[in-house]
């Protein structure tokens, strides 16, 4: 599943983690929601189809400023 680059829903941002950092291995999207909620990121209102299911997804600008700026400087 996945939201469009403007965009990610829950499931595509869970499966980047996991694959940065083994630690986020045991979240659900649900925990993952609640903590970018608690991170001051909401979710678009906006749902999108996606292989049937709909979707809500998170804007990219909008996770970017949750998170720090030196975690953003030190991606590839």
């Amino acid at each position: 599943m996945r939201c469009g680059t403007a965009r990610r829903c829950t499931a595509d941002l869970l499966a980047r983690l996991v694959n940065l950092d083994e630690e986020y291995g045991d979240w659900d999207r649900e925990r993952l929601a609640r903590e970018l909620e608690l991170a001051g990121v909401v979710r678009t209102t906006k749902q999108v189809n996606i292989g049937g299911t709909n979707l809500a997804g998170y804007r990219r600008e909008d996770l970017e400023q949750a998170v720090p700026a030196e975690l953003l400087a030190a991606r590839p």
